[in-house]
């Protein structure tokens, strides 16, 4: 059976998928209709990130890479209907790249219907506050452990400190209260703005691990929209108030 071609764009060139090497800093795109949302903010972070970690300055126009995005998702034959993610990735040698995903069964973002199953696993994501192909790799390893354990996914525990990762920022809900870390991440920002659009106040700061004995419910928002977990290590959660927080991310 013929394997379906798959195609990149690299600095600013759609050509067939290859594996790039290097290191490289990473930000999740969330495309529907062909469009980037919050291209502009995601260009942003992964400027910063790239001038403090790589000491560069990457040369990404918004204006261009949607062009590109776009491109990309036609020549892919990907379907404008659902949402689809696209990486865009930074590496440290100053070249940058775009990749698409398959397509989503949502069109926008959404409350998941998969609620995990989750586990909290002693595993430290390297240098935390910035999205890295190595924090790629541990986040990897640590469901490639749940799973084996039975379970879906894991939280990341550094210490008695829960870990929130920039591009799947961590949240605990204690009655109506959304708790969550400082995070120079777009996720982190719709994640707060969403909360507070829904009229549910929002406190700034680290998360602990004994703050799951107290919360309601744990959340994580990715490019696809709100997971609420089932279970993190057998106790059990609901997703009330993460429905709510889902509700106001289409309008951000």
């Amino acid at each position: 059976m013929a394997v379906a071609e798959r195609y990149m764009v690299a600095d600013g060139q759609i050509v067939e998928w290859r594996a790039m090497e290097g290191l490289y800093l990473y930000q999740e795109i969330h495309t529907l209709d062909y469009r980037a949302r919050h291209l502009a903010a995601h260009i942003g972070v992964i400027t910063r990130r790239a001038e403090e970690l790589f000491g560069l300055r990457p040369r990404l126009s918004a204006v261009r890479l949607d062009e590109q995005i776009e491109s990309l998702l036609i020549r892919s034959r990907l379907s404008r209907r659902v949402s689809t993610r696209v990486i865009l990735k930074c590496y440290a040698s100053g070249s940058y790249s775009l990749e698409c995903d398959e397509p989503s069964i949502y069109s926008g973002y959404a409350m998941r219907s998969l609620r995990p199953e989750a586990i909290t696993l002693p595993i430290q994501l390297p240098m935390a506050d910035y999205p890295t192909s190595a924090s790629i790799a541990t986040r990897q390893l640590a469901d490639a452990v749940a799973r084996r354990r039975g379970y879906h996914t894991a939280l990341l525990v550094r210490g008695e400190e829960l870990e929130s990762e920039p591009t799947r920022p961590l949240a605990i809900v204690v009655g109506t209260t959304v708790i969550m870390a400082e995070c120079d991440s777009l996720e982190a920002n719709l994640l707060e703005r969403a909360a507070r659009k829904a009229g549910l106040p929002v406190e700034k700061r680290r998360l602990r691990r004994s703050d799951l004995t107290s919360a309601d419910e744990v959340l994580q928002l990715s490019w696809q929209g709100i997971t609420a977990m089932a279970h993190v290590d057998g106790r059990a959660y609901m997703a009330i108030i993460g429905e709510r927080i889902a509700q106001e991310l289409e309008n951000i």
